[in-house]
C-alpha cells in the first residue's frame, strides 16, 4: 500500500514536471513566431504610409496635365496603374491596422442603418462613372453592437467588389433588413456567376480567378479577406450565393 501511494506521488510530480517545462516550451517556441508576426505587420504599415506619399503627388501631377489639356493614352495607363497602386497600400493598411488593432477598443451601440445608408451614398459617383446602376433597400432604426468605422470598411469593400464585377449597364443592390432577432445586410451584383470551387476561396488574400471581367482578369485582392475578417471580430460570416446572373453576398448581425 504504501508502495502504491508513494508511485503515485512520484507520478504526480513527474506529470507536473512535465506540464511546467512544455508550457515553458511551447511559449519558447511561440514567442518568436509571435514577434515575427508583429514585425511583419508594423512593416506594412510603415512601408503603406511611406508608399502613399509617392502615389499621392503622382496622382497629383496627372490631374494638373489633365487640366492643362495633356492627353495621351500614355497618361491613362499611368492613371490607371496609379489608381490601382493607391487601392493595394489602402487595403494593405486596413489589413494591418486591423490585425494590429483587433479588440483594442470595446463595440459600442451602432446604427447601422445610417451607416449603410451614408456609405452607399458615397458610392454613387463609383457606380454612376461605370454605367452601373446602384440601388438599396434599408429598413430604418436597425442598431447593433459594433465598431462603427470598421464597418464602414466592410460595407465599402463588398460595395467596391459588387461594382467592380458588374458590366456596363448591371446592378448593384444593397438591402438591409429585420429577420426575427437579427438584421440581414446584402450586395447583390448582375454579373457572371461564381463557380462553387470558388466562392470560399474569394475570401483568400491576393485571390485571382481565372475568369474575365471588363477590365481584364477577374481579381479580389484585399477588399473580400478585410470585409470577412470584419465579420468575424463581429461574431459572424459573410456568405455567398451565385447562380442565374446574380451574385449576392450576405451577413447576418444580432440587433442591439
Amino acid at each position: 500500500m504504501v508502495y502504491l501511494v508513494r508511485s503515485l506521488c512520484l507520478a504526480s510530480a513527474l506529470f507536473f514536471v512535465w506540464l511546467f517545462f512544455s508550457r515553458k516550451l511551447s511559449s519558447f517556441l511561440v514567442r518568436p513566431l509571435e514577434e515575427s508576426v508583429r514585425k511583419q505587420r508594423e512593416f506594412i504599415m510603415f512601408a503603406g504610409h511611406e508608399l502613399k506619399t509617392p502615389v499621392t503627388v503622382m496622382k497629383a501631377g496627372l490631374e494638373m496635365m489633365r487640366r492643362e489639356g495633356i492627353s495621351s493614352r500614355y497618361l491613362d495607363d499611368v492613371e490607371t496603374e496609379n489608381e490601382k497602386m493607391s487601392q493595394l497600400i489602402r487595403e494593405l493598411l486596413d489589413d494591418a491596422r486591423l490585425q494590429y488593432q483587433q479588440r483594442q477598443q470595446p463595440a459600442e451601440r451602432t446604427d447601422l442603418s445610417s451607416l449603410v445608408e451614408g456609405v452607399v451614398l458615397s458610392f454613387d459617383a463609383a457606380a454612376y462613372e461605370k454605367n452601373v446602376i446602384l440601388t438599396s433597400e434599408i429598413e430604418e432604426n436597425i442598431s447593433i453592437s459594433g465598431y462603427p468605422s470598421r464597418l464602414s470598411r466592410m460595407t465599402e469593400a463588398l460595395l467596391e467588389n459588387a461594382i467592380r464585377h458588374t458590366d456596363a449597364g448591371g446592378q448593384v443592390r444593397v438591402r438591409l433588413e429585420r429577420k426575427g432577432s437579427a438584421a440581414e445586410m446584402s450586395v447583390s451584383n448582375q454579373g457572371k456567376e461564381i463557380p462553387v470551387g470558388e466562392r470560399e476561396k474569394i475570401f483568400e488574400k491576393f485571390y485571382h480567378s481565372g475568369e474575365e471581367t471588363e477590365g481584364g482578369e477577374a481579381h479580389y485582392g484585399l477588399g473580400l479577406a478585410i470585409a470577412q475578417n470584419i465579420a468575424e471580430l463581429h461574431g459572424t460570416q459573410i456568405t455567398v450565393d451565385s447562380r442565374d446572373g446574380l451574385t449576392s453576398f450576405r451577413i447576418r448581425f444580432h440587433i442591439f
